[in-house]
């Protein structure tokens, strides 16, 4: 280890208890290919807390494998400062950063990446073997681990002998074997079958919890960031959108495109029609008027705005007149659930997903309804 990382090092000692482990200042990342320039992230600013659980989202090319990767330290910003454990990184040359990550960061891929000649705990070894350990303390923290996965009596089993499952919590083991500031997740589960994933993501989110590692989990999967995170980062186009706890994000999304992104949305065009105590009414073309939330800062009376409605938030209805009127297009049985498309008046087609109870089926296509929300939709003032 050089002089100068070192003091760097020491430095970040002296300040680790500090409540954020990861820093991101206005980090900016430009690919340069000849003359063409692509602008994979734009001014992202950040932190993260030690022992939080953080998950990036965001559609592709939207930077957050950038991110991911700059935050990693497997990559260095153009522009701006990442901090880990205090330590910039863009101070480093590539040996120092080399130094870092196999001590500060831990890293779980899609795939196992298990050495299938190895047992389970040579495996969890050979990151500690990297990092220096005495051969004989790098068992005994091995077993130690294993035993944290339910994994110590199958130690000296190798890959092939494991089942899926076990693989990925010894994936997990050798991740966390160096006691790393920071793990990080790759898209770890999406080579599991569903039940399975379920579980892995409940045992992670344990170990996770036992160990106190701050762990950042990059996926496509919105249902997985959402329920295992502590809070949540949308990108898009190399911009932060939001960074909240996940039913912030879900609840109350801070722009149209997080709303839209995350999770199923009905989008409508309307005007503000008035404003209340509890909150705005706004117009549809067709003269129908729903209630929707007061946003901040306030849309004023008589905008032009985007209305989003989640399809869990509607109802349908064969009689009354309270509602959007429509008429069925399309109704699907989801198991627990019904979704009918709907097409209202401005020939908008909208879902509704409604709770199914044993013996009910969808309604028929062509037949009148009213749509209702349950509560107050989401407005953005449109451009």
């Amino acid at each position: 280890m050089s002089t100068r990382l070192a003091a760097l090092l020491k430095n970040a000692s002296d300040s680790a208890k500090g409540s954020h482990v990861i820093r991101a200042v206005d980090v900016k990342k430009v690919y340069k290919m000849g003359d063409s320039e692509t602008h994979a992230l734009r001014g992202v600013t950040l932190d993260v807390r030690r022992g939080e659980y953080l998950s990036i989202m965001g559609p592709s090319g939207s930077g957050k494998s950038t991110f991911f990767n700059m935050i990693g330290g497997l990559d260095k910003p153009t522009a701006g400062k990442v901090y880990i454990d205090q330590v910039d990184i863009a101070q480093l040359d590539p040996y120092e950063l080399a130094w870092l990550r196999c001590r500060k960061v831990g890293y779980i891929f899609q795939m196992f990446n298990l050495i299938q000649v190895m047992s389970c705990i040579e495996n969890v070894m050979l990151p500690m073997s990297f990092a220096g350990k005495d051969s004989e303390e790098a068992r005994d923290r091995a077993l130690e681990i294993l035993e944290m996965v339910g994994l110590r009596e199958r130690a000296l089993h190798k890959p092939g002998e494991m089942s899926g499952g076990q693989q990925q919590r010894v994936a997990i083991a050798r991740a966390l074997a160096v006691q790393p500031s920071i793990l990080l997740l790759d898209e770890p589960f999406s080579a599991l079958d569903k039940n399975l994933r379920l579980d892995m993501q409940i045992e992670v989110k344990r170990i996770q919890r036992t160990a106190g590692t701050t762990t950042i989990l990059v996926t496509h999967d919105q249902e997985e960031a959402l329920s295992m995170a502590d809070r949540v980062a949308v990108l898009s186009k190399g911009k932060l959108e939001q960074f909240a706890p996940p039913t912030e994000i879900y609840d109350a999304p801070g722009s149209l495109f997080v709303n839209t992104f995350v999770g199923a949305a009905n989008v409508l065009s309307g005007t503000v029609a008035g404003t209340d105590a509890g909150g705005n009414w706004v117009r549809l073309p067709s003269g129908e008027t729903l209630r929707a939330r007061q946003p901040h800062p306030a849309i004023a009376e008589g905008t032009r705005v985007s209305i989003c409605l989640r399809p869990e938030h509607l109802d349908v209805a064969t009689t009354g007149n309270d509602g959007i009127a429509g008429i069925v297009e399309m109704g699907l049985p989801l198991g627990a659930s019904i979704v009918h498309e709907v097409r209202i008046a401005d020939g908008t087609a909208i879902k509704i997903a409604t709770p199914r109870s044993p013996g009910i089926v969808p309604l028929a296509p062509g037949t009148a309804v009213r749509v209702s929300s349950t509560v107050p939709a989401t407005i953005f003032p449109q451009n």
